[in-house]
């Protein structure tokens, strides 16, 4: 059975899951800290979207054998600073981390993200993966993504890997040439990439957060 928590803290948050449980849980602008404990043959879905300014940690400690945690959050920032530092650590043999961090910047915004992934020794068939794409599109924002990997492990997979930039000129072009404005180009260039995440949400929250993000990207 997955259960599902949408946050409506403000604060910080520690939640441990039961073992072999199923958790989706749903944060809109989280800031402070974020802290999850999985246990044996826990899994967690976590999913982040956020739009205003902040300053926020996410720490997931995997003690269990067999824990599973999947991460996703969205980050689209037109003015100030969206700092984040994100830890995932495996402390338990066979344990599964996978963070995909997404951000759009307009305007001045600047989004920083720091992640790390650490394996501890004897923690072997572990797995742990990290991804950060995002869209640069003013020429006064910015994004910046620090993938850091702890591995004291040698028979595990780690992974990291990261797409961060302007809009692609020649996409633009070869989208207009098929007859799509600008900005039409744009924004299916910009649904591409946010769509897997918008189409995990829960339907409690899904007509809500999809209009905002579409809001602000102005589709």
């Amino acid at each position: 059975m997955n259960k599902i928590i949408i946050e409506d803290s403000l604060t910080n948050v520690s939640l441990k899951l039961e073992p072999n449980s199923t958790v989706t849980y749903i944060a809109l602008n989280p800031i402070e800290e974020r802290q999850f404990i999985l246990p044996e043959g826990a899994k967690l879905n976590y999913i982040a979207v956020n739009f205003e300014s902040t300053t926020a940690k996410l720490l997931v400690e995997l003690v269990g054998e067999g824990a599973d945690f999947e991460g996703q959050t969205l980050t689209i920032g037109d003015k100030g600073l969206f700092s984040y530092q994100q830890e995932i650590n495996h402390k338990a043999k066979a344990t599964t981390s996978y963070i995909t961090n997404l951000a759009l910047s307009f305007g001045d915004s600047q989004i920083k993200y720091e992640t790390i992934g650490h394996i501890f020794n004897k923690m072997n068939k572990s797995n742990c993966r990290q991804l950060a794409k995002g869209i640069i599109i003013s020429e006064n924002s910015s994004i910046e993504a620090k993938p850091i990997l702890l591995i004291d492990e040698n028979d595990v997979y780690a992974y990291h890997g990261a797409a961060i930039g302007k809009m692609n000129d020649d996409e633009l072009f070869y989208l207009m040439s098929r007859g799509l404005t600008q900005e039409e180009a744009l924004a299916l260039l910009v649904s591409s990439m946010i769509n897997p995440l918008v189409e995990a949400l829960p339907t409690e929250v899904k007509p809500t957060i999809k209009s905002e993000i579409e809001k602000r990207i102005k589709l």
